[in-house]
C-alpha cells in the first residue's frame, strides 16, 4: 500500500501497526462494524460473516466446543515497520495469511484490501492506495512423525504479545515448553476441525508428546511484559522476547513449525501470539582448540 498523504498512525489494542491492520480489516469487512454487536451479522450480507463469524463452521458442535475458534485470517509479521509518522508516497508491505476455503476467491481479498485503503488505516483513517497484490496458494502439511535432525535445543522468539488465561504463566511470568506445546496442539486441532481439511494423529500419540515435553527446561529467558495504555481500546497484555529451551522432544519440532503460521494465545485477531523458531545444533564437545605456541624471549649466553 502507498500513502496518499502525510499523517500519523495511532495505536490500537496496545500495538501500533498490527492492531491498526486488524481493526481496519474488520472495519472493511463490515460497513456497520461496532465492537460488541457481532450478532447483527446474522441479518447482514457483508463480507464479515463468511470471514469472521465462527457460526459458519461446517460442524455446529465445533463452534460450540471452542469458545475462541480460529479466525479465517492471520496478519503476517514479516515486516519491521513500526514508525508512527507517515509521509506521502511511503510504501507499506504486509502479508495476510488466509486459512481454509473461506472466502476462496482472490477477488474478494482484493476488494477487502481496497476497502481498507479507502476507509483508512487505524483510528486516524490515514488514506492509502493499493499498489500491488501478490497471491500464493499453499497447503500446510503437518508431519507428526519423528524428525531426521536431532534437535536438543531450540530458541523461540515471541514476536508479538503472547497472552493466555493460564494462572501459572501469570504468576511465574514464564512460558514453559509443555504449556506452549499444549496451546499449539489445541490450535492445530481447532483449525483441522474448523475447516475439515487435515488429518489428526491419535490421542495416544499427542499425549505421549505432551508427556515428553514436560522434561524440557528453560536455559535462558528474556521476556518483557507488554502492557501499553492507549487512547482507544484496552491495554494489550502479554509477553514478548525470547526463550531458549533444552531437552526438547523431536516429536514437538514439527508441531511448533506449524504453529509459526497460526498465532497462539489470546487476541490473535490483531496479529498477536506469533512465534518464530530458531533451532540450532549442539556443538561437538570433542572439538579441541589448539593455541599457538608462545614465543619465549631469547636467552643471553
Amino acid at each position: 500500500m502507498r500513502a496518499l498523504e502525510d499523517g500519523f498512525i495511532s495505536g490500537f489494542m496496545g500495538h501500533t501497526l498490527h492492531g491498526a491492520l486488524g481493526h481496519s480489516i474488520r472495519r472493511a469487512l463490515c460497513n456497520d462494524y461496532r465492537p460488541g454487536n457481532q450478532t447483527e451479522c446474522s441479518t447482514c450480507n457483508c463480507l464479515y460473516q463468511p470471514w469472521y463469524n465462527p457460526a459458519q463452521s461446517p460442524d455446529p458442535m465445533v463452534a460450540k466446543r471452542y469458545k475462541d475458534p480460529p479466525r479465517p485470517y492471520f496478519i503476517g509479521c514479516n515486516f519491521d515497520w513500526e514508525k508512527r509518522r507517515v509521509s506521502y508516497d511511503d510504501v507499506l508491505e504486509w502479508t495476510l495469511h488466509v486459512a481454509g476455503n473461506s472466502p476462496g476467491d482472490m477477488n474478494q481479498i482484493v476488494e477487502i484490501v481496497e476497502a481498507l485503503c479507502a476507509n483508512g488505516l487505524g483510528s486516524g483513517e490515514l488514506k492509502w492506495e493499493l499498489d500491488i497484490v501478490l497471491a500464493h496458494e499453499t497447503t500446510l502439511l503437518l508431519d507428526w512423525g519423528y524428525t531426521d535432525n536431532n534437535f536438543q535445543h531450540i530458541t523461540i522468539d515471541f514476536k508479538t504479545p503472547f497472552w493466555t488465561n493460564d494462572k501459572q504463566m501469570q504468576e511465574s511470568g514464564t512460558i514453559t515448553f509443555d504449556m506452549l506445546l499444549r496451546y499449539a496442539i489445541e490450535r492445530i486441532r481447532a483449525m483441522a476441525l474448523y475447516y475439515g481439511n487435515a488429518v489428526l494423529p491419535q490421542e495416544e500419540f499427542i499425549q505421549e508428546t505432551l508427556d515428553l515435553a514436560q522434561g524440557a527446561g528453560i536455559v535462558e529467558q528474556r521476556l518483557r511484559k507488554w502492557s501499553i495504555d492507549r487512547d482507544r481500546g484496552y491495554p494489550l497484555k502479554g509477553w514478548t522476547g525470547r526463550i531458549r529451551y533444552d531437552r526438547v522432544p523431536n516429536t514437538a519440532i514439527n508441531v511448533l513449525n506449524a504453529a509459526q503460521h497460526l498465532h497462539l494465545g489470546r487476541n490473535t485477531t490483531f496479529g498477536c501470539g506469533m512465534i518464530e523458531i530458531q533451532p540450532f545444533f549442539k556443538k561437538d564437545d570433542n572439538t579441541v582448540r589448539r593455541r599457538k605456541p608462545r614465543k619465549l624471549p631469547p636467552v643471553d649466553e
